[in-house]
C-alpha cells in the first residue's frame, strides 16, 4: 500500500513539473514574440518620427515646418553615435532625389553580424538653408535583425 502511494505521488509530481516546464516555455515564446512585434512597430514608425525630431526639423524664428534641414542633418550625423540607445541596430540614410545626387548617412548603427535586414523608406522635404531652397529626398531606415 505504501509503495502504491509513493508511486502515485511521484507520478503526480512529475506531471506537475512537466506541466510547469511546458507552461514556462510557451509563456517565454509568447513574450519573445510580443517583444519582436513591439520592436518591429517601433522600426516602422521611425520613418515618421525621425523627420519631426527637433534635431533635424526645419524651423524659422521658432516656427517649425514639415521638412528636414540639411544643415541640421549634417550636424546630427556627426553626433549621432550618442543616439545608440534610441535607434539601436539601424542605419538612417537621406538621399536627394530631385536637385542633386546627394546622399548622407545620418545614423550608422550597422552591427558586424546580423541575420536579416529590413528596409522602410518614405519621401521627405529637404531644406537647404545656404541656398534657401527646398528639395525632395528619400528617408531610408534599415533594421538589422538577429544582432549579437
Amino acid at each position: 500500500m505504501l509503495q502504491q502511494t509513493t508511486f502515485i505521488t511521484m507520478f503526480v509530481v512529475i506531471l506537475l513539473v512537466l506541466g510547469l516546464v511546458l507552461f514556462f516555455k510557451f509563456t517565454s515564446a509568447s513574450i519573445d514574440q510580443e517583444a519582436y512585434e513591439y520592436e518591429f512597430s517601433q522600426f516602422q514608425q521611425l520613418v515618421h518620427i525621425f523627420p519631426s525630431m527637433p534635431e533635424v526639423q526645419c524651423s524659422k524664428l521658432g516656427v517649425t515646418e514639415d521638412c528636414m534641414d540639411v544643415g541640421k542633418l549634417k550636424a546630427f550625423s556627426e553626433i549621432s553615435r550618442d543616439y545608440t540607445t534610441t535607434f539601436g541596430a539601424k542605419t538612417i540614410t537621406i538621399k536627394e532625389v530631385y536637385l542633386s545626387p546627394f546622399e548622407l548617412t545620418v545614423y550608422d548603427g550597422k552591427p558586424l553580424e546580423w541575420e536579416e535586414e529590413r528596409i522602410v523608406s518614405t519621401l521627405v522635404s529637404l531644406y537647404y538653408p545656404e541656398q534657401k531652397i527646398y528639395g525632395i529626398g528619400k528617408l531610408e531606415v534599415r533594421w538589422y535583425e538577429g544582432t549579437n
